[in-house]
Parts: C-alpha cells; structure tokens; sequence
C-alpha cells in the first residue's frame, strides 16, 4: 500500500495526462505465512486501489475441474462491491484450463463478455492470453495466436 502510494505520487508528477490503475493480482488463497490470499492483500491496500484511477483484476474459470463460470462473474460482482467508486479493468480473464473445443470456449468468453455489459464499473477486459509464443500456453488451448497461427477461438467468436 505504502509503496503503491509512493510510486503512484512519483508517477502522476512525471505522467500527469495517464490515468493508472492499481495492477491486477491472480486470485489465489494464502499460506498464512508468506503471501496474503488476493481478497486481504487488496483490503489491505484499499487506500491505494481507491487512490489509483482504477483496479486491475484477474478471473478465470474451468468448468472441466469445478471452477464455474458464474463463480468467475460472481467474484467480479464481490471486486465491484468491495471497490464500488472504482473503475475495473479486467486485466486477464480465461477457462485456463484446456479439454475443450475453440467452439465451447467461444460460447464461454461470449457469455462472460455479455455478463460485463452489465456489470457496473466494468471498463473494459482482456482474455488471456491473446498471444503467445511458449508452447505452454498452448497446453491450456487458451492462446488465440501462437506464433503467428490462429488456434480457432477467434474464428469461433466470429461465427
């Protein structure tokens, strides 16, 4: 939070006409020990996210290993009401996980982005990962370009 708010002071001197928003955390559970779970460690940074000109979130889903798709637009309804006054950006969103058809997927990132158009506060998002070159990213099927070659899920938006 205090370093946040440093840098973000810093930052409006030298970039007074951008706008920056408090960085997208992937949501995970803590250790008790090393890392806070995302929802505390951004409690804990609330002046900062209030103070920024925006929240960056992450959110994904799997319905193939029992990660939901409503759970995922749940949990943006919970950063919304958390961060009321604050414009989201949904900096990554994907079923990161593969076993599905370009098709399927498609349908999935089609009812996500229609779940946005009436959410409040929601600015804008981004499925990950639109474009990559580490085969790893093709493992999980969420990548739309890898090196240059189109993998299906556009084509599959499109029709």
């Amino acid at each position: 939070n205090d370093w946040f708010l440093a840098a973000l002071a810093l930052h409006r001197v030298a970039f007074s006409e951008q706008r920056i928003i408090f960085p997208g955390l992937s949501p995970n559970g803590g250790d008790g020990v090393s890392k806070l779970d995302s929802w505390s460690f951004l409690e804990k940074c609330r002046q900062a996210v209030e103070t920024a000109d925006g929240l960056g979130i992450h959110t994904y889903w799997s319905p193939q290993i029992g990660w939901p798709l409503d759970g995922a637009i749940g949990e943006v309804r919970g950063y919304v009401e958390m961060f009321p006054s604050s414009p989201i950006w949904i900096t990554e969103c994907s079923n990161n996980r593969g076993g599905i058809t370009p098709a399927t997927r498609a349908a999935q990132y089609k009812q996500f982005w229609n779940a946005m158009k009436n959410i409040r506060n929601i600015e804008g998002l981004t499925f990950f990962v639109a474009s990559a070159s580490h085969l790893v990213f093709n493992e999980h099927e969420e990548v739309w370009i890898s090196n240059g070659k189109s993998l299906g899920i556009a084509a599959a938006i499109r029709s």
